[in-house]
């Protein structure tokens, strides 16, 4: 209630506010899970790396080095670049997919598919 007052206050209204903040933010929040997660019990690689993040490295806090993130989840935003660059060859050698950056993401996936949607506890056995 207190947001909806502010908003209202402001001049901004919720309609406006959803439009403009929220889907934004909800976007830029989805894309970074689309590809940096893969629902893959057996692989190390379940975890990508965006190495060149850029602004949206920045405003993910460096967790578009996801790879170094699940292996080190208390290690400071700030230190993950480092610890990446230092463990990337072994992550590499994991299977943990490593892009250069969204850009590579958003051509090799726009029109195709990232990873099998259904989980791997659901999916008909492959006979």
């Amino acid at each position: 209630m207190l947001v909806l007052s502010w908003l209202d206050h402001v001049g901004l209204g919720v309609g406006r506010y959803v439009l403009c903040f929220v889907y934004p933010g909800m976007a830029l929040t989805m894309v970074r899970s689309y590809a940096e997660h893969r629902a893959d019990l057996a692989s190390p690689g379940r975890a990508a790396s965006v190495e060149h993040g850029g602004l949206l490295g920045l405003l993910y806090l460096n967790n578009n080095l996801h790879a170094a993130h699940h292996e080190r989840p208390s290690l400071a935003w700030y230190d993950l670049p480092a610890y990446h660059r230092r463990n990337r060859a072994r992550f590499a050698d994991a299977g943990a997919p490593i892009y250069r950056g969204y850009g590579e993401i958003v051509r090799r996936f726009a029109f195709s598919a990232h990873d099998d949607m259904v989980h791997p506890l659901h999916r008909e056995p492959v006979s």
